[in-house]
């Protein structure tokens, strides 16, 4: 999987920042578009549902 090209969508005040996503599943390559909340979520699942197993650490949040 690859994470790259923040976007921002809306203005500065109401939008967000979308993340692209990129990867292969299944032999089946995808890209998608993900928010930052979605890999903080992501990231709390893992470490609750593994405890123990070593989850990277997300980068600080930035506005765009």
């Amino acid at each position: 999987f690859t994470v790259t090209n923040p976007v921002r969508v809306g203005d500065k005040v109401t939008g967000h920042v979308k993340y692209k996503v990129t990867g292969i599943l299944n032999g089946q390559e995808f890209t998608t578009l993900r928010r930052y909340k979605e890999f903080t979520l992501l990231n709390k699942t893992l470490r609750n549902r593994w405890p123990g197993i070593i989850v990277p650490s997300l980068h600080e949040k930035k506005a765009y």
